[in-house]
């Protein structure tokens, strides 16, 4: 494994932070404390220096403004929640790691983290995993989405507030920008749609501080887990996307869309049953066919949403309804 160089001594000049993002600082001391991660003032080379945190803050709110701006225009027809999402996934902590990351920027960081190393090793092997944005299945270090946001800080105080310059200089870095075909719902928020939609009930168990596990139960039957003992968030993350698999997997249901703009309902439509005939021979002459698919729909729907039945148990049921032509009468509304 290719080792990651970030002590002082053996940092590379910033002028190659220059040289990445085309853009010559006039007040050098901003682009040093842009990459100063440390917890009190320090020394650069003789210089007392700031950290970060405030150009942090700057660059952030600079980033969220020009980011939703270009969206607004790009695609006039999104609706705001939408516009939010894209834009969230643009500029979070994972997104602008990623950044980081592909121009090298660790590289140039002055920090007092001993366990930064590691933590960056571990996000180099994740994103080999995952190249496009995992949607929360990766542990990013957060810092190196902070020293994005300070650079980004630094050259807008460096070009005297200009918006426009400071747009152009960092724009480029953040390329190629997450598409709406792209965004993925957080896999937490997909599966309790899903089960929303099909009336389970969701129980997430916490294991996180014992073992580093989330385990998932629908009904009462465990149906996923994760594990990840460096974030609790990720290790839930984990276990929504096993639960959502294995849930998928267990009934055939169609998956939620998890890209924007495609909004059709989770799965067939549920036909309104006005009785059930008394006999199976009595339903061939009175009512018209309801399909198996609908049939084992309604049923995993009515039965889920007692939240008394195993899923093995529907698993059960919904086979013999596939089994057998049952007949209703539909509504015609």
């Amino acid at each position: 494994m290719k080792e990651i160089s970030m002590t002082k001594s053996d940092s590379p000049s910033l002028k190659e932070v220059e040289e990445i993002i085309g853009y010559i600082f006039k007040n050098k001391d901003l682009l040093k404390e842009a990459f100063t991660y440390t917890s009190k003032e320090d020394d650069i080379d003789g210089c007392r220096v700031s950290n970060y945190e405030r150009l942090e803050y700057l660059g952030d709110s600079f980033l969220n403004l020009m980011i939703a701006k270009q969206h607004y225009f790009q695609y006039p027809n999104m609706k705001s929640g939408e516009l939010t999402q894209l834009r969230d996934t643009n500029v979070d902590t994972e997104a602008l790691a990623r950044v980081a990351f592909k121009h090298g920027f660790h590289r140039f960081l002055v920090h007092q983290d001993p366990l930064l190393h590691e933590r960056i090793q571990d996000f180099m092997e994740a994103i080999k995993e995952h190249p496009l944005h995992s949607s929360g299945l990766i542990n990013s270090p957060k810092i190196l989405a902070d020293v994005v946001e300070s650079l980004i800080g630094a050259v807008y105080v460096d070009t005297n507030l200009s918006i426009d310059d400071t747009w152009e200089a960092v724009k480029k870095l953040l390329e190629p920008l997450t598409v709406p075909e792209n965004v993925k719902l957080n896999p937490v928020r997909r599966l309790n749609e899903t089960c929303q939609k099909m009336g389970i009930e969701v129980e997430y168990k916490n294991l996180w501080v014992e073992s580093g596990e989330f385990e998932i139960y629908l009904g009462n039957k465990l149906m996923g887990r994760g594990k990840y003992k460096k974030k609790k968030k990720t290790a839930r993350n984990k276990a929504a996307v096993d639960a959502y698999n294995n849930l998928v997997k267990q009934f055939g249901v169609d998956q939620l869309p998890s890209q924007m703009n495609r909004t059709r309902p989770l799965s067939v439509t549920v036909p309104s049953i006005r009785r059930l005939p008394s006999q199976i021979g009595e339903s061939q002459s009175i009512v018209s066919q309801a399909s198996t698919s609908q049939l084992c729909h309604c049923a995993t729907v009515a039965l889920c949403g007692c939240g008394f039945v195993a899923l093995s148990t529907l698993q059960s049921i919904t086979g013999i309804i596939a089994s057998t032509s049952f007949s209703v009468i539909q509504s015609n509304s």
